[in-house]
Formats: C-alpha cells, sequence, structure tokens
C-alpha cells in the first residue's frame, strides 16, 4: 500500500502538472522532497513545474539535483538544455542536448532521442542564423 507521500508524489503532483497548476505543484513537491531529498524523479518534476513559472535559475538547480542523483535520465538532460536555452546560455544548452544523446538508451527512449535530435537541429540553425546569440 501506498504512503501518503507516495501518493502525493506519484499521483497527485503529476496530475497537478498536467492540468497547469504550477504553483500547487511546487508546493507539494517541496514538502515531498523535504521528507524525501533523494527523490531524482521529484526533482525533474520541481525543475519542470518552476521552468513553466519561468523560475528557471531555481529549474536549473532542481533539474541538477536531480541529475546528481540519477545522471542517465535522457529526459533530466533535455529539461536543462530547455532551461539552459531559456536563460539565454546556448552553448550550454546544445551540451546538455549532447550529453543526453550520448546516453545509453532503451528502445522506448526512441521518440525521445527522435525528438532530442530534431530540436538540437533546430536550435543549432537558429544559433547559426543569428537570430540566437552564441
Amino acid at each position: 500500500m501506498e504512503t501518503d507521500m507516495e501518493i502525493m508524489m506519484n499521483e497527485l503532483v503529476p496530475r497537478l502538472i498536467d492540468e497547469g497548476e504550477y504553483e500547487r505543484a511546487v508546493e507539494f513537491l517541496n514538502k515531498g522532497l523535504a521528507i524525501d531529498p533523494d527523490n531524482s524523479v521529484g526533482w525533474f518534476d520541481l525543475s519542470y513545474a518552476l521552468s513553466q513559472l519561468d523560475r528557471d535559475e531555481e529549474a536549473l538547480k532542481a533539474c541538477d539535483t536531480s541529475l546528481k542523483l540519477n545522471p542517465t535520465c535522457i529526459d533530466v538532460w533535455e529539461e536543462r538544455g530547455y532551461i539552459l536555452y531559456n536563460l539565454g546560455r546556448y552553448a550550454e544548452a546544445l551540451e546538455s542536448l549532447d550529453t543526453a544523446l550520448a546516453l545509453p538508451n532503451n528502445p522506448e527512449d526512441k521518440s525521445v532521442v527522435n525528438g532530442i535530435i530534431q530540436l538540437r537541429e533546430e536550435w543549432q540553425a537558429e544559433l547559426s542564423s543569428g537570430k540566437k546569440g552564441a
């Protein structure tokens, strides 16, 4: 049987994020991570919710904490790329995507990998065209 915290982190928080209730998700994630600071998925969810609130510096810290706990999660490296891109740190954003692509991946990661490849190409094109500063 799941504990109250597991229900909060595994059911409530994803539902809040899906519904765009990012402030509430951040509130519950902070409570959950205070109890279970080694929850890499919780840190990833927190990074995503904070990024959606345009709190990208905080989001980057949460993302980096998730990566310290689980450095081989392709989704977290992709999210880190988005956050860095939003912060105007384009070279670091591309490096994060490159790291994601260099990770060993499962067959079920194929669509994620293809999405990262496409995203990287788009960002590289924007940078090369001068639409974004390097």
